[in-house]
């Protein structure tokens, strides 16, 4: 995957993960809720350079929360940086294969919301 390519799939997802919260509202949980596990798989094709990756992860909302975030790799100094957007952070320092896999569970809520008002 080309610079280009990953800023533009970075700022799509970051732009989706908002874009919830500002089209619903506040409204009414209704009794229903879904459940997902989530897994992404990330592989560095160029390998054997110093790279840093930058993985936003989902918001946690009164309509959706997320448990169980755990991720695996051969990188190092990982972080998680809660303000604003969630993001991961991971180092590779001259990795020959640098690989990075983020699973995570998600629960979404039904809600209602009055579009009257």
């Amino acid at each position: 995957m080309k610079r280009r390519d990953f800023l533009s799939c970075a700022a799509a997802l970051g732009a989706a993960a908002a874009v919830p919260s500002a089209l619903l509202g506040s409204g009414a949980t209704l009794g229903g809720k879904r459940v997902f596990d989530v897994t992404l798989n990330h592989e560095i094709l160029e390998a054997g350079k110093k790279t840093r990756l930058w993985i936003p992860l989902p918001f946690v909302r009164e309509y959706q929360s997320v448990s169980d975030i755990k991720f695996d790799g051969n990188f190092s100094n990982p972080s998680v940086d809660y303000k604003g957007v969630p993001t991961l952070y991971v180092d590779y320092a001259e990795v020959a294969k640098p690989t990075l896999s983020v699973k995570f569970r998600v629960e979404t809520f039904e809600r209602n919301t009055d579009f009257s008002k």
